[in-house]
């Protein structure tokens, strides 16, 4: 198995997975919607702080309608693998919810901490 050498200020930095790498909106170019999109990743600590409330007090609806409101708003933003992680959560709690499906509730949560962690992920810069 290979050494992984030590992060020193003389070597590189280890580089980074995927799994790590940050993630910038798809309009990073675009001047008009620099500001749009700060104030949506501003949002995104709130948004799943509210998203791990629901979950907690076992809120599947309100969860639904914030994964519902963030599928929506991240492609707007720029941010399409939010928006498929958000959809799919949507799709899971849809599923609990609406048609009696009984989901693995571990498989949620996979997903509730799958969307936190890419919105942990998320930079304008």
């Amino acid at each position: 198995m290979p050494t992984e050498l030590p992060h020193t200020p003389e070597s590189p930095s280890p580089v980074r997975g995927e799994a790590d790498a940050p993630i910038f909106s798809q309009l990073a170019g675009d001047p008009d919607m620099v500001e749009l999109v700060e104030m949506f990743v501003s949002e995104l600590p709130q948004r799943m702080s509210t998203m791990l409330d629901s979950w907690q007090n076992h809120d599947l609806r309100e969860m639904r309608r914030l994964a519902h409101q963030l599928k929506g708003s991240s492609g707007g933003y720029g941010f399409s693998q939010l928006g498929r992680a958000a959809a799919h959560l949507e799709l899971q709690l849809t599923s609990q919810i609406d048609h009696g499906e009984e989901q693995d509730l571990a498989a949620i949560k996979q997903s509730v901490d799958e969307l936190v962690r890419l919105c942990g992920r998320v930079r304008t810069k």
